[in-house]
């Protein structure tokens, strides 16, 4: 056991000497391929965080479904949580990179589509990338799937064009900042015909959280308390009532200790420590996705690339 440990400690320093080489050489032939190196070195360090927490989207739907285990679902709410509070200084620098998405039915049959196909390939876009490097062979055909399908799927046109509803086809035409030419595909119409005229909504810009404070306090309001924390803790009381409750007030009777406020509160407090990996984890993906944008912000400020 301790020669493979020495075995993979060898090989985890060989694999980073290998990205730091690669990186010197990259920033040497041209200063922009600094984009390059700073998503290698973020994809590292992902990918570590994921694979040591086994973060997966797949995986905490069909646990806390279909086994009743709440550790990955409580994992990826306590990295929102984090994100959320990054993001809310963040924003308040202009720091940020966000884009607000579109709202419309397209977000509920895309939702749906990804559940389904991530359970049918066993794991997520994120949790299928790190199980590559585990060697595991479905995840390796749902990455090819992904990238070739996407490429593929986008760039179609022909007879998928005509099935287009004609008022995204006039919309679509009508825009002004995609060349005519360059609308080909039925994926061109779809974002400009239908997509990207839905209105786009975040919380901390809207008159009610602007009149109640400004500054850093209206992100902190409408776009990490609002929108992700009180959501957050929702789910993770429901997932405590349905899930874990019964057992964890039945080991409480047993050693006689109270049974009020104060236990629901230790009972949910247990769930969000009862895997203390993953949820370390989930603390520093959140973490790390808000110092990647905070990196990715500051490189377009310095060299006025936007689009990469």
């Amino acid at each position: 056991m301790e020669n493979i440990e020495k075995r993979n400690q060898v090989w985890a320093f060989i694999i980073t000497g290998v990205l730091a080489l690669i990186s010197l050489i990259y920033f040497k032939a041209d200063v922009y391929y600094i984009y390059l190196v700073v998503y290698i070195w973020f994809g590292f360090a992902y990918g570590m965080m994921l694979q040591y927490g086994r973060f997966c989207m797949a995986s905490a739907s069909r646990d806390l479904f279909a086994a009743g285990v709440p550790r990955m679902a409580v994992g990826i709410l306590i990295a929102l949580v984090f994100f959320s509070l990054v993001s809310v200084f963040l924003s308040a620098t202009n720091m940020s990179t966000f884009h607000p998405g579109p709202i419309g039915p397209h977000e509920v049959v895309g939702g749906i589509i990804f559940g389904v196909g991530m359970v049918l390939a066993g794991g997520c876009a994120s949790g299928s990338l790190y199980k590559i490097g585990e060697g595991n062979g479905t995840s390796i055909l749902s990455i090819l799937g992904i990238s070739f399908g996407q490429a593929i799927f986008v760039d179609v046109g022909g007879v998928f064009n005509k099935l287009l509803p004609q008022s995204w086809v006039e919309t679509a035409e009508a825009t002004k900042w995609i060349p005519a030419d360059k609308m080909t595909s039925w994926f061109d119409h779809f974002l400009a015909g239908y997509v990207l005229i839905k209105p786009q909504i975040v919380l901390a810009n809207t008159k009610a959280i602007s009149s109640i404070s400004g500054g850093t306090m209206k992100y902190f309001i409408g776009n990490s308390l609002i929108n992700t924390i009180i959501p957050s803790l929702l789910v993770l009381f429901l997932i405590y009532y349905f899930y874990t409750r019964k057992g964890f007030m039945k080991k409480r009777k047993k050693k006689k200790a109270s049974t009020g406020l104060g236990a629901e509160i230790a009972g949910i407090w247990n769930i969000v420590t009862a895997s203390k990996r993953t949820t370390f984890m989930g603390i520093l993906i959140g973490i790390t996705a808000g110092i990647h944008i905070f990196t990715m912000k500051g490189m377009q400020l310095r060299f006025a690339v936007n689009n990469f």
